[in-house]
């Protein structure tokens, strides 16, 4: 379900979807890909406290009637939070805040609430002095912000767990503190569909590896159906004239799609899947006076909607003719009668932002001034001298079809530059070609890099996950990124004796295992965050923890992974982790850690290096205590992509910049806890 758009939509029956036009692919195809990088002009070498600078216009929202915009602007020490009204061109600032991480709009079109890790503020825009906490989301109590409650004027929904009576409860509170619940079971509900008084009429629970969705009203509950495997199935809509279901899973085919559920008969019928037949459905654009929905998103190379009607689908050709950009995503008002267009092209750092108003026809971008006012404060890489960025399929070695993206650098031979494989993080996640700044910022200094989404990752449906049949380490997952490593050298990128290894979290595991199961075939590896031996990260997090879903996560590892309470099932995976071949490595190793990182044990990774350094290795360990599993001061980050830059440089010849800042030696000369790799000469 919709977390923060949840709708009661009661009206027509469905119309027949049509398959309409999708974003056009820009992208060329590989061959002549490679022979535009080699004929570009050779970028210069872009600084590296440029290539980490970071967009400064967040959480961009258009407001529920459309004529409003709100957005957060990332300071050097603070977050800014602005509104504009789109009639005038109005532009203020409403406050500051070291504490916003996201913005929702309540119904009334007034009322922001405010999202960060400790919980959930509000405003109204024209009251700036109106700000105020509302509520701590305490982790321990299993506490879970479900987004805008649009059967209220100024209220959102929330879960939390009653100790007391072991009840799972769900309570709405409204923006002037106002608490009430709404419903109570003693279960975790994972999601839920309102109807127009504000009751729960639909909700899924989770029960073991299934997730299933119940019917509820004054007299009963009804269980209408199961979907297996985690699949988080989703009720978007409840038709009331045709007693039909909008829903979002996987049934009958590989990827989720979109269905309708007749609850009177209990039949299915497909409404839309993926002309590809190789992506899951994302994102679904409900005409809400009707329910009929009229748009369906996928994530697939970037991202591609397709038109459901025929109004829509010349409303979706308008936009694309404007546009001309293979990733825009669509945000409407409520009566979809104003678009928020965020074009989000991979060849861009800074996204453009249109409004589109079909009654109209006119297209404008409000925030454009805004956005070239900041360009001269926050410099970010030119976009000329962006890498093309390359979708690829491939087939394994057991046969499956699998996908992945190449960056390739401008004006080099592709034959003859070195490879870098930056396996994903996750490993239940996915390369998704947006813009990525470590690639370029690996391509900008010479290097081709091949990010691969081996099987287990997320977007491709369920097989594309299960198949991974919890084969990590030394086995079916690690097979994969090889197998796609030597698609890419045989299409003729890279040069196979300057190959290399990067990755952060999951990737960094992969990196790890690289080393130590193909010794003889990478230069380096470079990991961040690395888990040496995924049965002791999965240790690492408490037994209650729960994963974004809501699911807990020893479920999750247990029916993915590893069984923690399964000795044999611990054995088995660290018999094939990197943590028990680490005497196999034998080529320059670059480890970055977090000493706050919840994930990864920094202990776990200091006792590998340690064994490592024993036993003569080239190894090199940076450490930052202060920082979690991902790095996030800038000159920590600054370090990070030093270490990066200056790794592949030694051991596979890409450029690198000269010089550094004192800040950055003093850094890096305090948190290097080992360094056999001399990544500070002198240190």
């Amino acid at each position: 379900m919709r977390k923060l758009l949840i709708r009661l939509c009661i009206l027509a029956a469905f119309v027949l979807p049509l398959q309409m036009l999708a974003q056009p692919q820009l992208v060329a195809p590989l061959e002549q890909a490679m022979e535009r990088a080699q004929s570009s002009a050779k970028a210069p070498l872009v600084s590296r406290s440029i290539m980490i600078q970071r967009p400064p216009l967040r959480s961009v929202k258009l407001s529920p009637d459309g004529q409003h915009i709100a957005y957060v602007l990332e300071q050097k020490k603070h977050r800014e939070l602005w509104w504009m009204n789109l009639s005038n061109g109005l532009n203020q600032r409403v406050f500051s805040s070291t504490m916003i991480s996201d913005i929702i709009w309540a119904k009334d079109n007034k009322t922001l609430f405010l999202l960060n890790r400790q919980g959930v503020s509000t405003v109204q825009i024209d009251k700036p002095s109106s700000a105020r906490f509302l509520l701590n989301l305490d982790r321990d109590k299993q506490d879970h912000f479900f987004g805008v409650d649009n059967t209220q004027e100024a209220a959102f929904l929330f879960t939390r767990h009653s100790k007391q009576d072991n009840a799972h409860v769900v309570y709405r509170m409204s923006a002037d503190g106002g608490t009430s619940e709404v419903m109570r079971k003693s279960f975790r509900i994972m999601d839920f569909l309102q109807d127009k008084n504000g009751t729960i009429a639909f909700y899924t629970r989770h029960r073991g590896s299934q997730f299933e969705l119940w019917h509820r009203n004054d007299k009963s509950e009804q269980m209408l159906f199961t979907c297996a495997d985690f699949d988080a199935c989703e009720a978007l809509s409840f038709d009331k004239g045709n007693n039909s279901l909008l829903v979002k899973m996987q049934r009958a085919l590989p990827q989720s799609a979109l269905y309708k559920f007749a609850l009177d008969t209990g039949k299915w019928q497909l409404l839309h899947s993926d002309p590809k037949s190789f992506y899951s459905v994302n994102h679904i654009i409900i005409e809400p006076r009707t329910g009929n929905p009229v748009m369906a998103g996928y994530s697939d190379e970037h991202f591609s909607y397709y038109a459901l009607d025929s109004k829509h689908a010349e409303l979706l050709e308008r936009i694309n003719t404007k546009l001309k950009s293979p990733n825009v995503f669509i945000q409407p008002s409520d009566a979809l009668d104003v678009w928020l267009l965020v074009d989000a092209n991979p060849a861009r750092v800074i996204p453009k932002y249109y409004v589109y108003s079909p009654s109209k026809d006119e297209f404008s971008r409000p925030l454009q001034k805004t956005l070239e006012q900041l360009a001269a404060q926050f410099p970010v890489m030119p976009d000329e001298y962006i890498a093309s960025q390359i979708p690829v399929y491939y087939s394994v070695s057991d046969g499956m079809k699998q996908q992945g993206y190449v960056t390739l650098p401008k004006g080099y031979d592709p034959a003859s530059v070195p490879l870098i494989v930056m396996p994903h993080g996750g490993p239940w996640n996915r390369v998704k070609g947006d813009y990525d700044a470590r690639a370029q910022f690996m391509a900008n200094r010479g290097y081709a890099v091949f990010q691969p989404n081996f099987r287990s990752s997320t977007g491709f449906g369920r097989q594309y996950v299960t198949s991974a049949n919890k084969d990590f380490g030394k086995g079916r997952v690690h097979q994969d990124i090889i197998d796609g490593m030597q698609y890419i050298l045989g299409q003729g990128i890279g040069n196979k004796k300057k190959l290399a290894i990067y990755g952060h979290s999951f990737g960094g595991f992969s990196v790890l295992g690289a080393l130590a199961f193909e010794p003889q075939l990478f230069q380096v590896g470079i990991a961040g965050a690395a888990p040496v031996d995924l049965a002791k990260s999965v240790r690492n997090f408490k037994p209650d923890a729960l994963d974004p879903r809501g699911i807990p996560r020893h479920q999750v590892f247990k029916h993915f992974a590893v069984d923690i309470n399964d000795e044999a099932d611990v054995q088995r995976l660290a018999s094939q982790s990197p943590d028990a071949h680490w005497q196999q490595v034998n080529k320059p190793l670059y480890l970055t850690a977090g000493g706050q990182d919840d994930r990864v044990s920094i202990l776990n990774i200091r006792d590998y290096a340690l064994r490592l350094h024993r036993a003569g290795k080239k190894i090199s360990l940076l450490e930052d205590p202060n920082e979690g599993h991902s790095f996030r001061q800038k000159l920590a980050i600054e370090a990070y992509f030093y270490v990066i830059e200056k790794a592949l440089s030694d051991h596979v010849g890409g450029r690198v910049q000269a010089d550094q800042s004192q800040n950055l030696q003093r850094y890096m000369k305090r948190k290097l806890v080992l360094d056999s790799n001399d990544l500070v000469v002198g240190s």
